[in-house]
């Protein structure tokens, strides 16, 4: 059907195509010197501006609410504000020395940025960072072949990329995450085997991925909410002029603002995407956003540089739509209907790429920053709201622009292909119903094992649950929770990312190791003066060589990296 505001459309059917339409569409695929049709591109400009500005408010507000008791009561440790509060301090550490450190980081990156051909091939054998989850390169060993686990895949890697990054992590985390992958995926299946007990590798690993790692994620938002309940409601009593309930609800920020930027962003978002599905499909969407952005920001708190998650949620939409609503437009042989058109893209934009790499992720961060250097919050908060508005006004015309100059068609996309690029548009919304499995909450057969899925993220909510609470209770209780939903994290594997536990277990369980050696041998004063400002300058310059890298691969004219 038409839709004016999500851009301009061809009439399906016997109605011929408009040719303004038509000719708008040629333009922004191929280019046509920069001639935008403004008329018909500003309402969905807009509309998906409006999205993106509420979909932040949303989670914004509700962080702030946050921000406080984890910043400065909870003293989280924010670890990636640790890079930039060392380079505007300065510290005791000699600059000459700080240097060398760097220049040791980006020497690892040298070689492979160097030695490229100039059709991009690899003229040296020194491959590029981080030199972890790809076998046959440096930084691991692969000890399967010694068959000590039986059965069992055994990969140390560490790299040296990844395990500088994990030697700034809080080692209760370090060590959670690593016994909690060895507990799950290599010791568990066979004690329970040995008791008698028939759990195979599938029924765990469905209790891996759908009890800790979802139902994890769904705990770290529940009870962080439950146990900041006073928090909350201290900011809800100031819509009529309440005083703050506890020490972290008198906010610096006005609280009334942060009230109404949550709620408001929240309705708003729901209303604005029933524009183009239904309202039950952007209650259940916008549930399964705030469970993995919470999540997201939660883990960044204690150190995990990316969880890159986006299918979970997107295939559970998928699934709902399938099996609950039955409205997915594959369960019929009818065509699809835009509304389960348009949750296909509101789910892989905003519950997958914005949950990921939406600036919300670093919002706290920020306020850290603010806070360890006294700046006032109120205007670290004035720069971040004004930032947003700025990009929300430049980006969306600029994008158009850009697009009518140089063609959508005519950018690096690389082969068609159904599921590897979301900037093929059918393409992506057809994968997630040819590829996409239903079976991701009920499964085939009767009774508990048709529910098995939600009977898992039951369990893993309350073991979070039970954690937490061990945690506030016993402040020297070793497991950290937040160690225990990042050993059931699982990336890709790919170049240039960090990787799940399945390939780097051992590193967070090396950093660990290292770290408590250090507390040990040290002291604690010592790691943060003498041992953590080389270990950020060389990740400094281990970050600055592979930039470096891109850019000279960009450069070559490929226009992508591998």
């Amino acid at each position: 059907k038409e839709m004016p505001w999500w851009g301009p459309t061809i009439p399906t059917g016997d109605e011929p195509p408009r040719p303004e339409a038509l000719e708008a569409i040629r333009g922004f695929a191929l280019g046509n010197g920069g001639r935008v049709p403004w008329r018909l591109w500003w309402r969905p400009m807009l509309f998906w501006a409006g999205m993106c500005l509420a979909h932040q408010a949303m989670l914004m507000g509700l962080l702030l609410m946050f921000r406080k008791r984890w910043v400065q009561h909870e003293r989280l440790p924010f670890v990636w504000s640790e890079p930039a509060l060392h380079l505007i301090r300065g510290g005791e550490v000699p600059w000459r020395r700080r240097w060398l450190w760097f220049l040791i980081g980006l020497g690892l990156c040298l070689p492979a940025a160097m030695f490229i051909s100039p059709t991009g091939e690899a003229l040296s054998s020194w491959g590029m960072l981080p030199w972890v989850g790809t076998e046959g390169i440096r930084g691991g060993f692969d000890l399967t072949e010694f068959n000590i686990l039986p059965g069992t895949n055994l990969r140390l890697f560490w790299g040296p990329l990844v395990l500088t990054m994990f030697l700034l992590m809080p080692v209760d985390v370090l060590m959670t995450t690593a016994l909690t992958y060895v507990l799950l995926g290599m010791l568990l299946p066979g004690i329970m085997r040995s008791a008698g007990l028939q759990i195979g590798p599938t029924l765990m690993r469905n209790f891996t991925k759908w009890g800790i790692r979802f139902g994890g994620c769904a705990g770290l938002l529940i009870w962080g909410v439950w146990y900041n309940r006073a928090t909350i409601w201290g900011y809800v009593r100031s819509l009529w002029g309440g005083p703050p309930t506890n020490a972290e609800s008198e906010d610096e920020l006005p609280r009334r603002f942060i009230f109404v930027l949550a709620v408001g962003g929240t309705v708003a978002f729901i209303a604005m995407g029933c524009y183009g599905t239904e309202l039950i499909q952007m209650v259940i969407l916008t549930a399964l956003i705030l469970i993995y952005a919470f999540a997201q920001v939660r883990q960044r708190a204690e150190g995990m540089p990316l969880t890159y998650d986006n299918n979970v949620g997107s295939h559970q939409m998928v699934s709902i739509q399938q099996d609950i609503l039955k409205n997915h437009y594959l369960v019929s042989d009818s065509a699809s209907p835009s509304d389960s058109w348009a949750t296909h893209w509101m789910q892989w934009g905003f519950c997958g790429q914005m949950k990921t790499f939406g600036p919300q992720n670093m919002l706290l961060e920020a306020f850290k920053i603010a806070h360890e250097l006294k700046v006032n919050a109120r205007e670290v908060g004035k720069a971040i709201l004004l930032a947003m508005l700025v990009v929300a006004v430049v980006t969306p015309p600029l994008y158009v622009q850009l697009m009518y100059v140089y063609g959508f068609d005519n950018n690096y996309q690389g082969a068609l292909s159904p599921w590897a690029s979301f900037t093929q548009w059918s393409e992506r919304s057809a994968s997630y119903g040819l590829h996409s499995t239903s079976n991701v909450f009920l499964l085939p057969g009767e009774g508990y094992i048709r529910y098995q899925n939600l009977f898992n993220m039951v369990y893993g909510v309350l073991i979070i649950g039970a954690l937490f609470h061990l945690r506030r209770e016993y402040p020297r209780f070793p497991v950290s929770p937040i160690g225990v939903v990042l050993g059931a994290q699982y990336w890709w594997l790919g170049a240039g990312l960090p990787f799940s536990p399945e390939y780097v277990w051992f590193s967070f369980l090396l950093a660990g190791i290292i770290k408590l050696l250090i507390f040990r041998w040290l002291g604690v004063r010592s790691f943060r003066e003498r041992v953590q400002p080389a270990v950020i300058m060389l990740l400094c310059g281990m970050i600055f060589g592979m930039a470096v890298y891109a850019f000279r691969y960009v450069s070559l004219g490929w226009g992508a990296l591998k």
